[in-house]
């Protein structure tokens, strides 16, 4: 019985471990930027991330007043671009971190002349130094489109733009923090799985003795 309360134990500690993983949006807004603001770099170390140089706020009031562009963003006044349509942007991270999804939109004008906007972006995620996947996304001027990286855990990732120019906006990148199990629930899983195997073992012994009475 006591195998037994061992093994269920561990098995709600793995369920505890595998949903302690929460979600963060990072909207962009409380960055201390008013609407209408311009060329505003990254804060340092906002959303506990760190941002590459060419990593920039842009406002919903700068985006339609300066640039001619509808500014409906997805949630706030402010969104994250790669100033001055930088190739490649990255991100990291000191510890690991869960990608979930990311929204979108390419550069529509300027000065109400139409744009050479960002066709597409690319994300490529690493963990410890490896490739671990890549997603990418067709970008419709004038609209927002949602990339989703499926819950993979990265302690980086770097974007990349196509087209003849390369601007675009991000917003509501969706993060989680990768789960690590503290060392009593590691006791208590190891424990609760030597618990099963062991009364595996009893039952497979007491099945063997009972074939060789018969």
């Amino acid at each position: 019985m006591k195998l037994r309360r061992l093994a269920l134990m561990a098995a709600l500690a793995v369920f505890a471990f595998t949903t302690s993983a929460s979600a963060v949006t990072l909207t962009f807004e409380g960055t201390g930027q008013s609407d209408g603001a311009t060329h505003v770099a990254m804060p340092t170390n906002y959303g506990g991330l760190n941002w590459s140089a060419d990593w920039y706020l842009a406002t919903s009031e700068n985006f339609s007043t300066i640039y001619h562009n509808t500014s409906n963003f997805p949630s706030g006044y402010i969104a994250a671009h790669n100033a001055g349509g930088a190739l490649t942007v990255s991100v990291t991270s000191a510890t690991d971190i869960v990608l979930n999804s990311a929204q979108f939109r390419g550069w529509d004008y300027f000065d109400s002349v139409v744009y050479f906007t960002a066709r597409a972006v690319i994300v490529d995620g690493f963990l410890d130094g490896n490739f671990v996947g890549t997603w990418s996304t067709v970008l419709t001027p004038g609209s927002w489109t949602s990339l989703s990286f499926g819950g993979t855990t990265v302690d980086s990732f770097v974007i990349t733009s196509t087209g003849n120019d390369h601007n675009w906006l991000m917003d509501d990148l969706v993060l989680g923090v990768a789960a690590v199990p503290e060392p009593s629930t590691w006791a208590m899983m190891i424990l609760g799985f030597a618990g099963v195997g062991f009364m595996t073992y009893r039952r497979s012994r007491r099945d063997q003795a009972l074939a060789l009475a018969a």
